[in-house]
């Protein structure tokens, strides 16, 4: 079965809110900054394994593009 971008936007946002709530968990929001600091440090180790998968699409995907 293949779910609606909505409907996995939807489980996703209720798996967040269930992790959030576990007290066992910490939930660290980041700032837009934050956010391109870590995917800037992160992009070759990213971009090494998505070229090693072939998994170009998939990341287009879940970047929204």
């Amino acid at each position: 079965m293949k779910l609606s971008s909505s409907a996995t936007a939807i489980s996703a946002d209720a798996a967040i809110a269930a992790a959030k709530a576990d007290t066992r968990n910490t939930w660290i929001d980041l700032t837009p900054e934050e956010v391109a600091g870590f995917s800037q440090a992160l992009a070759p180790i990213t971009d090494a394994y998505v070229k090693q998968v072939g998994g170009d699409e998939v990341l287009a995907r879940m970047q929204g593009k």
